[in-house]
């Protein structure tokens, strides 16, 4: 009897296995159509934090990009903890500068991930430790954002219980390339739009 049955169940696994594949498929294909309209910088950097935070293991993230002279990092999106969402836009646009200590910094400079925790933030700027304490964070992952051989900046996922494992890792490392090349052309687009707008305030 067993062994009658044995090849149906693999075969409904098998389906199921593919049903899964399937809508994973689709959903990774309307998110890329999604990123390829978007070409403006706040509304795709939105676009990249609610896909993670879609996830339910983080309860926040910082994403911060390179300036115009490379000087700085600047915090251009941020989800802060929810009993902290009245102070997001405080914020927006601080800047981080890259001469700094500061792991966002850091990350920037040496194209690698890095994890904090209390046990690992003494080394680093007072930004960092500020980030720790005022959002009561048990710890951070931050990872570069690159597109092929450019840096353009770093992205912070915040805990306040735990820490990240392999596998969410993993998930943003696949998740950030997806984004890579638009985020080149928005903030490309971000500048000349800025520039504009300087000419004709002349």
């Amino acid at each position: 009897f067993i062994d009658s049955i044995a090849p149906h169940i693999i075969t409904e696994k098998r389906k199921e296995e593919l049903e899964i594949l399937r809508v994973e498929h689709e959903s990774t294909i309307r998110l890329v159509r999604q990123i390829s309209t978007t070409i403006e910088l706040e509304p795709l950097l939105a676009i990249l934090g609610n896909e993670v935070m879609k996830w339910r293991v983080f309860d926040g993230y910082l994403i911060a990009l390179v300036d115009g002279n490379r000087d700085n990092l600047v915090c251009e999106a941020l989800k802060l903890p929810d009993e902290y969402f009245g102070i997001e836009r405080t914020y927006l646009k601080f800047n981080y500068p890259l001469t700094s200590k500061d792991v966002l910094a850091t990350c920037y400079h040496s194209g690698k991930v890095g994890r904090y925790d209390w046990g690992n933030i003494d080394e680093y700027a007072d930004t960092t430790r500020h980030l720790f304490t005022a959002w009561k964070l048990e710890s951070m992952i931050v990872l570069p954002v690159v597109c092929h051989d450019s840096r353009m900046g770093a992205i912070a996922l915040f805990k306040q219980k735990g820490k990240a494992n392999d596998d969410e890792q993993k998930k943003i490392e696949l998740l950030l390339p997806l984004f890579a090349e638009q985020i080149k052309n928005a903030m490309f687009y971000s500048r000349l739009r800025a520039e504009e707008k300087e000419i004709q305030n002349a």
